[in-house]
């Protein structure tokens, strides 16, 4: 694999230790993959608990704009967040992490696009997670994608895509959400996985 360059040579650098820890607070050392303008480890850096919380050791995103976007709304250390596509990620020299966080893409599952499934040109980017998580061995893990995944490859692909997951190591946990039931002024569905 090749290292892809990290944010910081592509804007100012951030200076803060954003979301570092806190004394007397244990926190989750989060990686991130596919981690866009950083939806997911917002909802992360939000879900702390009194004495619990989460800190991102690190995040890729193949969007140049998403990373910046990441490290202002996160206010992350610029060395943490590495812009490149996952296929020339160095996951050498990613830290060791606690928790992965990774929404794959979902152009080839939407019912929208051309459902080209796992065989798509995206459909197979959810082996990246899978692989850091062979990795890292993390204690825990949250995924995400459309709800289309359901329906793909003739109701087939979902079922692959958890068994890589479970060969990994993990319990699963997949859940249909409905985000218009939560408040969400959209009808936006997702299927999301967490793993232990």
């Amino acid at each position: 694999m090749t290292t892809c360059t990290s944010a910081q040579n592509h804007a100012a650098p951030v200076t803060s230790t954003g979301s570092r820890a806190v004394a007397g607070t244990r926190h989750y050392r989060l990686g991130e993959l596919f981690a866009g303008a950083g939806g997911m480890a917002l909802g992360a850096s939000r879900a702390a608990h009194p004495g619990y919380g989460f800190v991102h050791e690190w995040a890729n995103d193949i969007d140049q704009d998403a990373c910046h976007t990441l490290m202002a709304n996160l206010d992350l250390r610029s060395d943490s967040v590495h812009h490149c596509p996952v296929e020339d990620l160095d996951f050498g020299m990613l830290g060791e992490i606690d928790g992965l966080l990774f929404g794959f893409p979902c152009n080839d599952f939407s019912v929208v696009g051309q459902r080209s499934g796992i065989a798509g040109r995206f459909g197979n980017l959810y082996q990246w997670g899978v692989f850091a998580l062979q990795r890292f061995q993390p204690s825990f893990f949250v995924a995400e994608n459309v709800s289309g995944l359901a329906s793909s490859g003739k109701r087939k692909d979902f079922g692959v895509i958890l068994d890589a997951m479970d060969s990994a190591g993990y319990d699963l946990f997949p859940h249909k959400y409905r985000f218009e039931e939560y408040n969400v002024p959209q009808a936006r569905h997702r299927i999301i996985i967490v793993g232990f």
